[in-house]
This record gives structure tokens, sequence and C-alpha cells, in this order.
């Protein structure tokens, strides 16, 4: 049985997309996690800049949408919630 080749590792902007699709992100939490994962610094960074341009990566937009999930009634006070964006 022939034997087949392994596929070629993920790209930075392919392994960070997978991320977006289960959860948002900030654009550190994603930086941090795909340079874990061995990604050359500079390919991070244009994955990083192209999901921007795609608007698939917003802070802004991130940090609100956190807020208002933790602001719900019986969630953590805005003390817990400033401290959870920091």
């Amino acid at each position: 049985m022939p034997r087949r080749a392994a596929a070629p590792p993920p790209s930075a902007y392919q392994r960070a997309l997978r991320r977006l699709a289960r959860r948002d992100h900030s654009v550190a939490e994603l930086r941090r996690a795909l340079l874990e994962r061995g990604h050359d610094a500079v390919e991070v960074e244009a994955a990083l800049e192209r999901l921007r341009g795609e608007r698939y990566l917003d802070d802004a937009g991130f940090a609100e949408r956190f807020a208002r999930s933790r602001l719900a009634p019986k969630g953590p006070g805005r003390l817990r919630v400033r401290q959870g964006l920091l």
C-alpha cells in the first residue's frame, strides 16, 4: 500500500482563522498563540494584518463583545470585567 505524503503544516493565517471560528480573540491573544505554535514573527504579523484588513480581527469589537457578555445579569461586576480586559 502506498504511503501518503504528510500534509504541510497550516499557515499562521489558516491557524488563526480556525481559532477565530471557535471564538473571538484579541490581536495580542492570537499573536501569542501563533508564536507559541512556532510560526515566524514576520508570518504572524502578515497574517494578523490580513485578518484586520478582512475585518475578522478587531480589538475594539472584541473588547465590546467581551464586556457585554460579562456584564449580563448575575455576571461579574464592572471591576472584574475591567480586569479581564486588561
